[in-house]
């Protein structure tokens, strides 16, 4: 995925959810690669976009480029904490970076 696209699914996410009152603390919202999802487990993968609920474009548009980059450090973290090798980690690099 590519910031453009993390930001046009983060916009999407806003303008879909801007009737919402407020998100199911119990689900996660995450990308998928063309838009957004919902899910209860996160186990479809995708990085966050729940953060920018209740936001402006503005604010998206300033926010999200370094929202990105702390989402895949945060991935790579997780990642080499649970001791995946170096050929796993690599994978679930291109995966995000795809």
């Amino acid at each position: 995925m590519l910031v453009k696209d993390y930001i046009e699914n983060c916009l999407k996410f806003a303008k879909e959810t801007k009737n919402w009152k407020s998100l199911n603390p119990y689900s996660y919202y995450l990308t998928n690669g063309f838009s957004w999802n919902e899910t209860c487990d996160g186990n479809g993968g995708g990085l966050d976009v729940s953060w920018a609920f209740n936001m402006s474009n503005n604010e998206i548009k300033k926010l999200a480029p370094q929202k990105f980059v702390d989402l895949i450090k945060e991935e790579i973290q997780t990642a080499i904490d649970n001791d995946l090798s170096s050929d796993e980690i690599g994978e679930l690099v291109n995966t995000l970076l795809k």
